[in-house]
């Protein structure tokens, strides 16, 4: 592809090109002069237009789309109002799409926006290219990649055509609501934290406070005294698995009516994500386009509410709220929203019971509680319990250090050497209410602990030490070794 002079289109045509080879250049500067620095660099795209060198839209087959059953006619959830929707002039203010987008068009857009993304990842390897190489010379060695925290995440989610119609950002919806949100920091490697996915919910408000904490910098003081919004993740950098918030919050302006047939009142949707549902008031309030009071509510119960179950329907198909067997669930889901200001709505952030644990929960009782998210059953975290079926009951998560509510594979090994058969296991030391127990058998009948070694401590992987206990395999054909935990 080339422009009107004929000139091959290159990255640095497009202003998120410009803006890396400028963030690229100040990189360098910066390096050079051996001070602290921050640098910010955004790119624009995903945005709409949805437009970059052809090279990048070569890399997708547009016939590899998916798009079984599209027909371009919005299908909100089933017991929700009309005015929950996306509602933007995106994509239909562009000439060249009328109304909701065909399938052909919508094939398009697609494709379009999975060639901006991987342009805008290509701009993201430049800027990491140039934290491994300051002053583009590959024979020196002035690499600060190690330690430079990184930050690299999204303002908001994009309507891909889900909902058989459902196109833009403007939502209380998860596609609108989840964004991507990566961090890299000096010694996450040490700490085997490194690479790893986090399950937690965490909001776009935690990245100032993260990155204060990271850079050893105090919290400014709030306007009005009022309480810095935002948790630091420090300890999810350090540790993935341990437990954190019990929701994220979202909310969404949007004009609203009763029945959802015709806009009618100014209103907000304050929306409560856990690790498995998302419930949603919808509240008329006093404000205006003009004005700035979107978060006073109007009455004393929402114009509107939704709830959807992620766990049994992952397309928000139906909106749950009406559902008695969900009864109990909404009651709780709605008393976390809310905090205890009755002029306000979406403030529930501020409940300590919300928010992360203050400390790291060091025995059963405070663990259960540390990982009972709203609307789950007492009874999941119960010790013989598998919430997560990835084998480990809850009192080896408990031990291991693991999240019992995502499946994982904690690192345990069986090998062999010249003194004998070794297992290894993390082991969180300071959680002393519960024992492991390694047992040795050659016939897989009787088990003891007679003629196991002490164990020995070896690397941290976040709040668990990996431990190596030794068995003498001398004169046996055969020995077997298992954990107990007890």
């Amino acid at each position: 592809m080339v422009d009107r002079r004929g000139n091959p289109i290159e990255d640095n045509d497009y202003s998120d090109g410009a803006n890396t080879e400028t963030g690229v250049a100040k990189i360098g500067e910066l390096a050079a002069a051996g001070n602290r620095f921050f640098v910010a660099v955004g790119l624009k795209k995903p945005h709409l237009p949805f437009a970059c060198p052809k090279r990048y839209w070569d890399l997708y087959d547009p016939s590899e789309i998916d798009l079984d059953g599209y027909t371009g006619v919005e299908k909100p959830p089933v017991g929700t109002n009309a005015f929950t929707a996306p509602f933007s002039g995106e994509p239909s203010s562009y000439s060249d799409i009328r109304g909701v987008p065909t399938a052909a068009e919508a094939r398009h857009l697609i494709h379009a926006y999975m060639a901006c993304v991987s342009f805008a990842d290509a701009q993201v390897g430049k800027l990491l290219d140039a934290l491994e190489n300051p002053d583009g010379d590959p024979s020196t060695a002035d690499s600060i990649v190690h330690n430079t925290v990184i930050v690299l995440w999204g303002d908001h989610g994009w309507h891909l055509g889900d909902h058989n119609g459902f196109w833009s950002k403007h939502s209380n919806y998860e596609a609108a609501t989840r964004v991507p949100l990566i961090i890299s920091a000096p010694g996450m490697d040490a700490l085997g934290s490194a690479g790893r996915t986090c399950a937690a919910p965490v909001e776009l408000v935690d990245v100032f406070p993260t990155l204060a904490e990271i850079c050893c910098l105090d919290f400014p003081t709030q306007p009005g005294g009022f309480k810095l919004q935002g948790t630091s993740v420090m300890p999810l950098l350090e540790d993935p698995d341990q437990p954190w918030k019990k929701a994220a919050f979202s909310q969404y302006q949007r004009t609203i009516s009763g029945d959802g047939v015709a806009d009618s009142d100014s209103g907000m949707g304050y929306s409560l994500r856990t690790d498995r549902y998302r419930y949603t008031e919808w509240w008329r309030t006093t404000s205006s386009d003009s004005t700035l009071d979107f978060d006073e509510i109007i009455g004393v119960s929402p114009e509107h509410r939704e709830l959807y179950d992620y766990v049994s329907d992952p397309g928000e198909t139906v909106n749950l709220i009406e559902d008695s067997a969900y009864a109990d669930i909404v009651a709780e889901l709605a008393q976390c929203l809310n905090d205890d200001n009755a002029a306000r709505s979406g403030d529930g952030w501020k409940r300590p019971a919300v928010d992360a644990p203050v400390e790291f929960p060091d025995t059963y009782v405070e663990w259960r509680d540390a990982h009972g998210f709203p609307g789950q059953l007492e009874t999941v975290l119960d010790d013989e319990l598998d919430p997560d079926a990835d084998g480990w009951i809850n009192l080896f998560e408990y031990k291991f250090g693991t999240n019992p509510l995502v499946a994982d594979s904690p690192e345990i090994g069986v090998y062999q050497d010249s003194l004998g058969l070794h297992i290894r296991y993390p082991e969180v030391l300071d959680r002393i209410d519960v024992s492991l127990m390694p047992m040795a058998s050659s016939d897989l009948i009787d088990w003891s602990r007679i003629g196991i070694g002490a164990g020995e401590d070896g690397e941290q992987i976040g709040n668990a030490t990996l431990r190596s206990v030794r068995v003498p395999s001398v004169g046996l054909s055969r020995l077997f070794l298992r954990i107990q935990a007890e």
